[in-house]
């Protein structure tokens, strides 16, 4: 919850670039996503573990990921994240560029 807090209240995502993404599975074959940004607040690494949903498209007629806008909830058990939201309140069936994980870290870099 720590780490989701940070993430969400110091506005981490907030108009920030992702710079790189990696998709790896752990020993127990569940996916681990990895995400390093460059925020207004400085260069992070994200690891999303226990991934239970994971929606990225990409069109490379796009500028590839600038979060100008994100959706971030405590979900319970889990943490959502859509990085092309709608513009409706809450999770919603719009929201694109969607991840859903079990644990979350992150590292200044």
């Amino acid at each position: 919850m720590a780490v989701f807090e940070t993430i969400r209240t110091r506005g981490i995502l907030f108009d920030s670039v992702l710079t790189e993404l990696t998709l790896m599975p752990n020993e127990r074959k569940e996916l681990i996503v990895k995400m390093k940004v460059d925020s207004p607040k400085g260069r992070y690494q994200i690891v999303f573990e226990g991934v239970k949903r994971f929606e990225f498209s990409h069109y490379s007629g796009y500028v590839f990921y600038n979060f100008d806008n994100t959706k971030l909830y405590d979900v319970g058990d889990e943490y959502y994240f859509s990085f092309d939201p709608s513009e409706d309140d809450g999770i919603s069936k719009d929201d694109g560029d969607i991840l859903v994980c079990s644990k979350l870290m992150l590292k200044k870099l």
